[in-house]
């Protein structure tokens, strides 16, 4: 938990391996977003050391947007400390932007004010390891008209391998197979080939 409020984070485990899933909000000023990734998400990220899970989840609101594909109206400038900032963090931690991957050029957005102009932007974000890349199944923005909040809420569907990991187990022959007479001259016949195969 960061005492300032910015994000938190919780560490599982699961079928698959280990799982740090954490939410952060950033700082809307551009060298404040740049500094609150260098100082807080990859410090924190890089003191976990040897105890860093596998799997990595991070989203929230980056204040940022990364492309002019995420934006309608206002100004078309971009906070390209605060976008290296992020994409640092991303290459560092072999981290993808879960939505951009998924529609290369789709538009959808997180926030919007309509007032005194109509502005749009994808600002909210989860970014995840590479190494779940193949497990989304899904992924969208839910639009801030649905939500109680002046922003949409990004989500990910991630489906796992589909068959649970098992335990310890004891294999048991059905020995009523040798009451029945094929089943012994079959294997009769075939042991002494499989035996040499």
């Amino acid at each position: 938990i960061d005492p300032g409020g910015r994000f938190v984070g919780i560490v599982g485990d699961h079928e698959e391996g280990k799982f740090l899933v954490l939410s952060f909000y950033s700082p809307s000023v551009e060298n404040e977003i740049k500094q609150f990734v260098v100082n807080n998400l990859c410090k924190q990220l890089s003191e976990m050391g040897e105890d860093m899970p596998q799997f990595l989840i991070l989203g929230g609101d980056t204040n940022t947007v990364f492309s002019r594909l995420d934006k309608i109206g206002g100004s078309q400038h971009l906070k390209c400390n605060a976008i290296n900032a992020f994409e640092d963090l991303k290459s560092k931690y072999n981290l993808f932007d879960t939505f951009r991957l998924k529609n290369p050029f789709k538009r959808e957005y997180s926030w919007e004010t309509l007032n005194p102009q109509v502005i749009r932007e994808r600002i909210d974000v989860i970014l995840i390891s590479n190494a779940l890349q193949d497990y989304i199944t899904e992924t969208g923005i839910i639009p801030p008209h649905k939500t109680c909040s002046d922003h949409g809420i990004p989500y990910v569907v991630i489906k796992g391998y589909g068959v649970p990991t098992k335990g310890p187990g004891l294999w048991k022959f059905n020995n009523s197979l040798l009451n029945e007479p094929c089943f012994v001259s079959e294997m009769n016949e075939n042991l002494p080939k499989w035996i040499n195969e």
